[in-house]
């Protein structure tokens, strides 16, 4: 307690995954891209996919894609987002970036295996 980081305190909300806990990570780290990422995909999934939760969020991971680079986490993210807003083609274009990114992943090839037989 006496000697935690600020860092440390983002991991640990971050890791938790409540949308609670993710906007208390935000206000601490604003600029963290995988946070962001983090934040709009819970929001789809904890307030639907409604007209002013999709406003937000999609604000959210375009802004983390600009803030993140080539990150592939943040791709990753794109695509589930794109998943729930039933935008496939864009799906598909994200998590072959975040694969390209990260071949290693395995979650990744995963999600578009099934992102393919969604198809």
């Amino acid at each position: 307690v006496g000697d935690t980081t600020r860092d440390r305190i983002v991991e640990g909300l971050a890791e938790s995954g409540t949308l609670s806990d993710l906007l208390k990570a935000l206000q601490l780290s604003p600029s963290n891209p995988k946070l962001l990422s983090a934040y709009a995909h819970q929001m789809l999934l904890t307030g639907g996919v409604e007209e002013k939760t999709k406003r937000i969020a999609t604000y959210r991971i375009a802004k983390a894609r600009e803030l993140g680079g080539d990150n592939a986490v943040v791709f990753y993210r794109s695509a589930q987002i794109e998943k729930m807003l039933n935008n496939q083609t864009d799906a598909l274009k994200y998590i072959d970036r975040a694969i390209e990114l990260d071949s290693a992943n395995t979650e990744y090839s995963d999600f578009k295996e099934s992102l393919l037989q969604s198809n």
